[in-house]
């Protein structure tokens, strides 16, 4: 039998989090251990920084990523906790784990 570990997060939940091309893309930003904002989100999709916002805090509520308060809400910044990051672009959330081997490197912009 294929055993997966429990890291407390509810399949269902993180997987509808993941199934959108805008959160999908944050993810695969924050793989390779980046952090990253709103700003640069809206940026690459040319949206506005609002509802790119809305999109990263799904993924917080879900578990998928981690919030950290910045200046203000355009600047709070996002995360794939270490747990999740057995190595760059790995994102193992124990149920399932994700390969991004074009996941940009932290601090490798």
């Amino acid at each position: 039998m294929n055993e997966f570990k429990d890291l407390g997060l509810d399949p269902v939940t993180v997987l509808a989090a993941l199934a959108n091309d805008i959160r999908w893309e944050a993810v695969r930003m924050m793989a390779g251990g980046a952090s990253i904002h709103a700003t640069q989100l809206a940026a690459k999709f040319g949206r506005d920084v609002d509802g790119i916002g809305k999109h990263l805090r799904v993924l917080a509520e879900s578990g998928a990523a981690a919030a950290r308060a910045g200046a203000d809400a355009r600047h709070t910044l996002y995360t794939i906790p270490e747990r999740f990051l057995p190595q760059e672009g790995i994102v193992d959330y124990g149920f399932a784990r994700f390969l991004f081997p074009d996941a940009p490197l932290a601090g490798k912009d």
